[in-house]
């Protein structure tokens, strides 16, 4: 049973990861430092040529990085609606 809890959670992180190193975003810090930054989709290490990087990202970055991309998505929406002068679903008071 642990097995299966692990292995379901190794695949979601796998998809978050995936998903996160295709978003094509950078995300900064009102410190302009970069909080997310991903230009380039992961390679498979298995098909590895050329001499080309694979990323590793930790369990723990992962989650990170993907609450930071959350709040990104969250905080474009609501600019959006507050562009569009509507009150946002996702605005909290």
């Amino acid at each position: 049973m642990e097995k299966k809890r692990r292995a379901r959670i190794n695949d979601s992180l796998e998809t978050l990861k995936q998903i996160l190193l295709e978003s094509k975003t950078t995300i900064k810090d009102p410190s302009k430092q970069i909080l997310l930054e991903s230009k380039t989709t992961i390679k498979d290490p298995s098909k590895k040529s050329g001499g080309q990087r694979i990323a590793k990202l930790e369990k723990a970055n992962i989650l990170e990085m993907t609450v930071r991309y959350l709040q990104h998505l969250r905080n474009k929406i609501n600019q959006i609606y507050s562009d569009a002068h509507v009150k946002s679903p996702t605005h909290q008071d």
